[in-house]
């Protein structure tokens, strides 16, 4: 499995377990998640609880370059495409979430 994936998967998961006993704030409608050699397939909530999931996976996706596509909105995002740069509490959150 590439070592980009596996990076995104872990932190990502540290956070947002995708496994039992999952969080009051989990955002996922279904879990596991998919993981494949060449992708991480996630199907989330609509609702307020996903905003920071969704925050932390554009972070994620950007630091270990990764593609994400929104099948929903029909919108692929690169690593390299200008983003919102996110708020300094996050980026702490993220770097805590290291392993």
């Amino acid at each position: 499995m590439d070592d980009h994936i596996v990076g995104f998967y872990e932190t990502l998961r540290a956070r947002y377990p995708d496994f039992p006993p999952y969080d009051h704030d989990s955002p996922w409608m279904s879990a596991p998640l998919d993981v494949g050699v060449d992708h991480v397939s996630m199907c989330m909530s609509f609702c307020q609880r996903s905003e920071p999931a969704l925050q932390l996976i554009d972070e994620l996706a950007q630091r270990h370059e990764l593609t994400i596509y929104d099948p929903q909105e029909e919108e692929v995002t690169r690593p390299a495409d200008t983003r919102t740069p996110l708020d300094p509490a996050m980026l702490a959150l993220i770097d805590g979430l290291r392993l």
